[in-house]
């Protein structure tokens, strides 16, 4: 399965040689799908270990994180959001099994996997992408997200955010990312 490598927030690649922080970094927000223009497949959402896309990443919780934020970064020429996108936050217990870099995730139930989003399946989580109330320096706009409260990451090992509506805008934007903020 083709997916993008496993993440984790306390770990800086820089060539190659890996930098271990001690502590993970407040305000250091961790892209972990770059992919938000598209939408995971009905199969995806439902069978999470299923994603086989390299714009996706699980990303492992560094120990002492209690919550998370989530945001939308797109490119700064967006004329404006037709559709906001709709996530689904999900986190993994790694049971008998321990997820490799790789970051393949077997589908055998040796990792177990939860919504963490706090609304149904059906509805998801929207990110408001309203350019008005959107955050933005020169490069990127960032959703809105003072309207949303943390997500608790109940303990699990692993989190991943899967896309089940795209975000669309009123002109063609190449870039809209998920990120994660760990608190």
């Amino acid at each position: 399965m083709a997916i993008g490598a496993l993440k984790y927030a306390n770990v800086k690649d820089s060539g190659n040689a890996r930098e271990v922080a001690v502590v993970v970094p407040k305000g250091q927000w961790l892209t972990c799908n770059s992919g938000a223009l598209t939408a995971q497949s009905a199969g995806e959402l439902l069978s999470p270990a299923t994603i086989a896309v390299a714009t996706f990443s699980w990303v492992r919780i560094p120990t002492n994180v209690s919550k998370v934020l989530v945001r939308c970064r797109f490119g700064i020429g967006s004329a404006g959001t037709v559709t906001n996108p709709i996530v689904r936050i999900i986190g993994a217990y790694e049971v008998d099994y321990k997820v490799p870099d790789t970051g393949v995730i077997p589908n055998d139930g040796t990792v177990q996997f939860v919504n963490l989003g706090g609304a149904t399946w059906a509805t998801g989580l929207t990110l408001p992408c309203t350019l008005a109330s959107c955050v933005k320096d020169t490069v990127y706009y960032y959703s809105d997200f003072s309207t949303i409260t943390p997500t608790p990451t109940n303990g699990c090992d692993l989190i991943g955010v899967l896309v089940s509506t795209a975000a669309n805008f009123a002109t063609t934007e190449t870039t809209a990312e998920m990120q994660l903020l760990f608190l």
